[in-house]
């Protein structure tokens, strides 16, 4: 049968990271060829040159199922170590040795190689996937930052899906970044003329701005209260996660065109369902307080199913997936680090 493994993601290692004031980062080199093959699934690898027929006795790259077999029988050889959170630096430090000498001591048991090279111990920031993983919350990588800031304005339509494609990556640093592209992304449809106007220059900037500004995420914490502050605009949604007051991730998309003609409670429940689906791995199974600057959506929400307009019921139905406390929210009352919503969500 076909070897099974579910890798974790970004946001699945990120919270094992809260109180964590040392990182090292290691490589393991050559990593599919530590995976010796049977002799049956070496057969399976024979392939034929103009030298005679080879087949590989390693686990090679390019197999779909190469990373899912490797990261099997890593996981059942490596140990595993949380993070080093010493109460002081010096702490964290002789613990983290200690560690690391215990995972290079297990790596020479199971015969693992690692990259000289590529070894990082001992840090307070590492850089991972994209992000900077600090002691006090997750940063924006400055180097892709920097690419974006010396990216020249887009000429063609495929100038501006790469520059969404590398802005998109960093969305959960950035507020209202559906808003705040809306003018660039109209140049990607089919029936509209490509002119590079002021108004998309002017969100261009806007987005290099916001880059620089970016907030630091803290790291979420199954033990503290999870807030989810949401709201819509007349051409998109926003949502933030929040823990004390700390922003966790940000999240926004466009409103369909289909969507843009609902009345405004039907877009702000839309966005109530948008910020609990695009966190469900936070939000499903455990009590969240949902802030709102829209006070009708209170009344409706506390009606029977049967009473409300068939939209909303639809809406409903699906907010009764997770356990939700709603909670009126003024616009001009201060939310996140000492914005209010108005700017968080351009309304």
């Amino acid at each position: 049968m076909r070897e099974h493994y579910k890798l974790p993601t970004l946001d699945d290692v990120l919270p094992k990271l809260a109180n964590a004031k040392i990182f090292s980062r290691l490589d393991v080199k050559e990593a599919y060829w530590h995976v010796k093959l049977d002799k049956e699934s070496s057969d399976l690898t024979t392939m034929i040159t103009p030298f005679g027929r080879y087949r590989w006795a390693r686990l090679p790259f390019g197999l779909k199922v190469s990373s899912e077999i490797f990261s099997t029988k890593a996981h059942r050889s490596s140990w595993r170590y949380r993070r080093s959170c010493g109460r002081t630096n010096e702490e964290a430090l002789i613990d983290n040795d200690r560690k690391l000498k215990k995972l290079f001591q297990r790596c020479n048991d199971y015969n693992i190689l690692l990259n000289e090279e590529k070894k990082e111990v001992g840090l307070t920031e590492i850089t991972f996937h994209g992000h900077r993983i600090t002691r006090e919350g997750v940063k924006v990588d400055d180097v892709k930052v920097k690419a974006i800031h010396e990216m020249p304005c887009p000429t063609d339509v495929s100038g501006v899906k790469r520059l969404c494609g590398m802005v998109q990556y960093m969305a959960k640093f950035l507020p209202d970044l559906a808003n705040d592209l809306a003018p660039i992304r109209e140049l990607t449809r089919k029936d509209v003329p490509w002119i590079w106007s002021d108004e998309c220059n002017m969100a261009f900037k806007r987005v290099k701005k916001r880059l620089t500004e970016a907030p630091i995420l803290a790291y979420f914490d199954v033990n503290k209260e999870v807030v989810l502050q949401v709201d819509s605009s007349k051409s998109g949604l926003g949502a933030v996660l929040l823990q004390e007051g700390k922003p966790v991730e940000f999240a926004s998309r466009a409103l369909k065109p289909s969507e843009c003609n609902w009345a405004q409670i039907e877009k702000e429940a839309l966005s109530m369902l948008y910020g609990l689906e695009r966190f469900d791995q936070y939000t499903y199974g455990r009590k969240v307080i949902v802030q709102n600057d829209h006070k009708p959506l209170a009344a409706i929400l506390s009606k029977p199913l049967s009473r409300a307009p068939k939209r909303l019921q639809d809406i409903m139905m699906k907010l009764f997936r997770y356990d939700i406390e709603f909670r009126f929210c003024k616009r001009s009352q201060p939310c996140i680090s000492g914005h209010s919503k108005q700017s968080i969500f351009g309304k």
